[in-house]
């Protein structure tokens, strides 16, 4: 069965419009395609054109006919179109099979075939049935959420195309954040979306069912343990809102200890392309703390790679989306239970230094440390005696034996949870 189209690339030339504009002009104006091209918007389908023409000749007759903001990224050249058609792929950062490519031109269609395997096409009389066809059923979205988001990335990467000092220094002039939401229930359509949806940033590949009350179902069951962190991720910079473009879950313990790393493991981690070269998932694998993920398939970026993405910055959850989140503690040192890595989650915005000491799992043991006796006893382990006996156990000495208190800065605060203590007693 063939795949749900999220773009629709259009030849204007005898497609769009009767008449070649080049060769006697344009007979007929297809008021038909014209409305087609507003009703997929508001399903969320995109538009885009390939055309051999004139740029600024075609583009003053778009504006004419008030259509020519509801298509992304035209393509109006005399270059051959298999190039451009591939080119336009890349821009949208989409899968072939999801592209659909109308033209009159058999030799066009068979070109693109050719240049861009997978893509979908059709001849120019398929319009007249396309919103019929179930493969352009899309979503509503009457308020062109996603048009609007595409055309941010339309002025967003013509600007990128037009500076001359590099990608990079362009992003740190982006003015880039990230906002998180935490109460994934509020949005967990858009969660699911991004989990079943998602393939060139999505880590895990973890679907969900297509039945959306069942997908629900498991995903709210997925993210109820205590042990499970979730959120979902809003992109902003100077261009405006993304929207929610990023999903993770994450469970309190890692099969295999790495000193440096989060004790957790990501469940789920998936982005939209939206936001693809701002490199907003290696930033935001970062701030977790580089939790252990296991790479399912394919993906763009890599996020093991010794790289510093130095223009995000977590955005405030005051009014003035402009500002960063205020740092009102210089650090926090955590110690408790499993519970301990949740709580170090939710006040990550809150200081650039979150130590977490909780539960973990190492060598086929299970650490307990949430308990004041074990943690008193710490003062005794240190040395090099104890450093070989945790070395027989296969045990972390920077975990078994660690100094709460050391290097500390001023005004840390500390969080000690002995919940085991609280049940001993």
């Amino acid at each position: 069965m063939a795949e749900a189209i999220r773009l629709v690339i259009w030849d204007l030339d005898e497609t769009f419009w009767r008449g070649t504009l080049t060769e006697g002009g344009i007979r007929e104006y297809v008021k038909e395609n014209h409305d087609v091209v507003i009703t997929l918007a508001k399903r969320g389908i995109i538009s885009s054109i390939c055309s051999k023409n004139d740029s600024a000749t075609v583009l003053v007759i778009l504006e004419q006919h008030k259509i020519k903001d509801y298509f992304v990224f035209p393509s109006i050249s005399w270059e051959p179109k298999g190039t451009r058609v591939a080119r336009l792929i890349e821009q949208f950062q989409l899968r072939a099979p999801a592209v659909m490519f109308i033209d009159d031109n058999p030799n066009s269609r068979a070109e693109v075939e050719s240049t861009v395997p997978g893509i979908q096409v059709e001849d120019e009389t398929f319009t007249s049935r396309m919103l019929m066809d179930p493969r352009f059923r899309g979503k509503d979205d009457s308020s062109l959420s996603r048009l609007n988001q595409y055309k941010l990335l339309e002025t967003r990467k013509l600007d990128e195309d037009n500076f001359a000092e590099g990608n990079e220094e362009f992003l740190r002039q982006c003015n880039v954040r990230v906002y998180l939401e935490y109460d994934v229930d509020a949005q967990i359509d858009r969660a699911i979306e991004l989990i079943n949806r998602t393939n060139q940033l999505n880590y895990t590949k973890k679907r969900l069912p297509e039945d959306i009350e069942e997908a629900r179902r498991m995903l709210r069951a997925e993210i109820s343990p205590f042990s499970r962190q979730a959120g979902l991720i809003k992109v902003v910079d100077k261009y405006g809102d993304y929207g929610y473009v990023g999903f993770f879950v994450t469970d309190s313990f890692r099969s295999q200890y790495v000193a440096g790393a989060s004790t957790r493991t990501l469940m789920h981690f998936c982005f939209s392309c939206r936001t693809l070269g701002m490199l907003v998932e290696k930033w935001f694998y970062d701030y977790l703390g580089k939790p252990q993920l296991r790479v399912v398939g394919e993906v763009l970026t890599d996020l093991f790679q010794e790289k510093t993405v130095d223009w995000i910055k977590l955005g405030s959850t005051s009014a003035d989306d402009t500002a960063e989140t205020r740092k009102e503690f210089s650090g926090f040192r955590i110690v408790g239970g499993c519970e301990a890595h949740a709580i170090g989650v939710y006040l990550n915005p809150h200081s650039e230094h979150v130590d977490v000491q909780g539960n973990f799992a190492v060598g086929g043991l299970f650490m307990r440390v949430d308990s004041a006796i074990a943690s008193l006893s710490i003062c005794d382990r240190r040395g090099a005696l104890f450093e070989e006996e945790a070395l027989r156990l296969g045990l972390p000495y920077e975990l078994a034996a660690k100094d709460y208190f050391a290097d500390c800065p001023p005004g840390a605060a500390f969080v000690f949870s002995f919940r085991a203590q609280t049940h001993n007693q």
